[in-house]
């Protein structure tokens, strides 16, 4: 993991904006500011990463709104959005070539639904860019090639989920690879707490997940994959998975380096990111073996 120097006034801003909305004014804003200040101080190191931070944000947050959860109206919200377009999105993915290539394009691509990035989201202007990313996108070649061959192999894997709304796409992937591999064994990973409007094992049971998977609480509360923070239970789900499906930008930046079972599939939504990989906002990504982006 690794933490650049821009996504520390990202994250501060982004909780100020939350606390601004559930009605903070300008004197507990500016407590909320000096808090965040003390807080983040041992962590701004590159060696650290923007979920840690964002968990110390809104933990200071809750603290001073009694513990509400200040995205639970919006993760409800995108579920049942997702959830009343489920079948439809099923039915486009195998209406292609190759379903699960397809599935995993709409799975990332819906990964736009992140109120970490975003202070709206338009629910209806990215179902349709989802649409035309599946019409025009494809995956890398021979790195898709890797992931289905170690399912073809193992018929395991662990997926990391992230946000609400995204998650009901993450069953189309899983619908599809069960059609291909009914053996195969799924567990779905979720996080331990609520933060920003990641999914939650409560929001996972709502969407009908556990129907598909197995699905666990990482016992982590960033809103990115921490291995050293994990339940020990989880830790060893994960450390004994032949093949892992990172889902999102925080499990991107919290990840190790160099683990190629680890496949992270994501939206770039930021400049930062955009100039780090090279690649315009609003491109997918499916990698694998993170490399340290200072280089």
């Amino acid at each position: 993991m690794e933490l650049y120097p821009q996504c520390v006034s990202c994250v501060m801003d982004n909780v100020l904006k939350r606390a601004s909305r559930m009605g903070l004014d300008e004197r507990d804003r500016m407590t909320l500011l000096r808090r965040m200040w003390e807080g983040f101080e041992p962590e701004v190191r590159q060696d650290s990463c923007a979920p840690i931070l964002t968990q110390i944000g809104y933990d200071i947050l809750s603290d001073m709104t009694d513990g509400l959860d200040p995205f639970k109206e919006e993760k409800d919200q995108l579920n049942r959005s997702m959830m009343a377009m489920e079948e439809d999105f099923f039915d486009l993915s195998s209406s292609c070539n190759d379903p699960l290539e397809a599935a995993m394009i709409l799975s990332g691509t819906a990964n736009l639904l992140d109120l970490g990035a975003y202070d709206e989201i338009d629910h209806e202007k990215i179902s349709k860019v989802m649409k035309e990313e599946v019409e025009s996108r494809r995956l890398p070649k021979e790195l898709y090639r890797r992931f289905t061959e170690t399912i073809e192999h193992h018929r395991e894997i662990v997926i990391l989920g992230d946000n609400c709304g995204e998650i009901v796409l993450d069953k189309v992937v899983i619908r599809q690879m069960r059609l291909r591999w009914p053996d195969i064994s799924v567990t779905f990973g979720v996080r331990g707490k609520a933060i920003l409007n990641d999914a939650t094992e409560e929001d996972g049971l709502a969407v009908g997940m556990a129907d598909l998977a197995k699905v666990v609480s990482t016992g982590v509360g960033t809103p990115g994959f921490l291995r050293s923070r994990s339940s020990e239970g989880f830790r060893s789900t994960f450390d004994r998975s032949p093949l892992v499906l990172a889902k999102g930008v925080g499990n991107f930046e919290a990840a190790a380096f160099d683990d190629h079972r680890v496949f992270n599939l994501f939206m770039v939504k930021c400049r930062t990111l955009s100039r780090l990989l090279v690649k315009p906002e609003g491109s997918l990504i499916f990698s694998s073996g993170k490399k340290s982006l200072y280089n």
